[in-house]
């Protein structure tokens, strides 16, 4: 947990290690930071991961035939 809490704080950080991208076409640069990849402390990962997730849910696991999706939340009273 403590490995994971030090990482986070350094998730996002130029500082900590990055990667430069550049657009072949148009030549410019960007400095993308590496992320810390931790699962439960940092909520930009997190939020990553299950954006990732529902991705592939959504095109590899449910079956492409219709279906319906039910909320969690109760109906009023």
């Amino acid at each position: 947990m403590e490995r994971d809490f030090a990482k986070y704080l350094e998730c996002g950080g130029l500082a900590h290690g990055f990667a430069r991208v550049r657009c072949e076409r148009c030549k410019e640069e960007l400095l993308v930071a590496f992320s810390c990849k931790g699962r439960g402390v940092c909520p930009s990962c997190n939020a990553k991961r299950a954006h990732v997730t529902a991705a592939h849910q959504v095109e590899r696991v449910l079956p492409h035939v219709a279906y319906r999706q039910c909320s969690t939340q109760s109906a009023p009273a």
